[in-house]
């Protein structure tokens, strides 16, 4: 067997080793950009549900403003002895109107709040998809070097081929040589 055989045999086999390297490390690398985006989501879950409390807070704090503002509506009707007139409702009328637009503008806030971590959470999925792909990229890549060099060393392999025939030749696979010694 040529040395150049030999060679061309070690350098086909330092290329699978390669390419098997390059799939475990990348696979690593896939799974560690998973498990960042995955405390990511969880991050964007924890900031979504904040928000959502604290939209509800709010929306508590406006109903009890404008109950305050009833009461001391009525206590300053009251006091000026106004109780059956028309100023108590208007008052009423303007409490009520402010509460429902400041309620409103919470609600528009927390839907508009909701929609952009739904965004966020299809992002996140993108970069997800984007890793994977990355990942068997990376294997594909590494599949067409070993490939690119099976292909240069062909006429060396196909001498390792012959080779290894012409050394087991006349050897019968299930009792040995076939020349009658061992029969």
């Amino acid at each position: 067997m040529g040395i150049s055989t030999i060679i061309a045999g070690i350098g086909l086999a330092v290329s699978a080793t390669g390419v098997a390297v390059s799939y475990i490390g990348q696979q690593k690398a896939q799974h560690a950009q998973q498990a960042v985006l995955e405390q990511q989501q969880q991050i964007e879950a924890q900031r979504q549900r904040q928000m959502n409390l604290d939209a509800e807070r709010r929306k508590r704090e406006i109903v009890r403003q404008s109950i305050a503002q009833r009461a001391q509506a009525e206590a300053a009707a009251g006091a000026s002895g106004a109780l059956t007139g028309s100023g108590l409702s208007g008052a009423y009328g303007n409490i009520s109107g402010r509460a429902g637009v400041s309620e409103l503008a919470v609600g528009q806030n927390q839907e508009i709040g909701n929609k952009i971590f739904g965004l966020n959470e299809g992002i996140l999925g993108s970069y997800r998809d984007a890793a994977a792909g990355a990942g068997l990229a990376s294997l594909g890549a590494g599949i067409g070097t070993l490939g690119g060099a099976m292909l240069s060393n062909a006429g060396s392999i196909g001498k390792i081929g012959t080779f290894l025939t012409n050394q087991f030749k006349g050897f019968d696979s299930f009792s040995g040589p076939s020349d009658g010694i061992y029969a």
